[in-house]
């Protein structure tokens, strides 16, 4: 079943772009983002990157923590996804193309209204470094290949280093406010 969320609950992340280190990177906002694996427009192009204000305050102790230790920024491309992104999402070329994307237990993309997208609570995101490139997880964003998998061990020493930075600093962050952290 769907679950609803409060509006009252969201907050726009682009209000601590100019205070805190992040980049908004909306990348479903743009049909032609080198990204966009869907090939359309998700989102409109006024669109703001909205998140649950307890996800929000993870994210934002989180790319603090991050700037902090390792010099880097968070970039972040994708949050909240309302009901018709979703729906838009699924009526997509490319996933019509691969159906296990749908399926159980890897799923890829949820059906629309379930998952963690349309509540704010699930995040998209990757650090930059200090001169704004983007630091190696081993996969670009959404790449829909068995290496994007955090299980898949199969990577160089330093993506691996990257990924548990990125994961524990998130979960540790999480754990500092009182939620649990369930990477995907």
């Amino acid at each position: 079943m769907a679950q609803k969320i409060n509006p009252a609950d969201l907050i726009p992340l682009d209000i601590f772009e100019s205070t805190e280190p992040i980049k908004i990177d909306l990348v479903y906002a743009q049909a032609d983002h080198p990204r966009n694996i869907f090939g359309e427009a998700l989102y409109l192009p006024t669109a703001r990157l909205w998140a649950h204000k307890d996800l929000a305050a993870i994210t934002i102790l989180t790319a603090r923590t991050l700037h902090k230790k390792y010099g880097w920024n968070l970039e972040i491309q994708d949050c909240l996804r309302t009901f018709e992104a979703q729906t838009a999402m699924g009526n997509t070329q490319i996933v019509k193309d691969n159906p296990q994307w749908l399926e159980q237990p890897n799923r890829m993309v949820s059906p629309p209204g379930y998952g963690a997208h349309p509540r704010g609570m699930a995040i998209d995101v990757g650090p930059l470094d200090g001169n704004g490139n983007k630091v190696d997880m081993g996969t670009p964003f959404d790449d829909m290949c068995p290496e994007s998998a955090r299980t898949f061990e199969s990577l160089s020493e330093e993506v691996l280093e990257n990924r548990r930075k990125l994961e524990t600093t998130f979960v540790e962050n999480g754990k500092s406010l009182g939620f649990s952290i369930l990477p995907i």
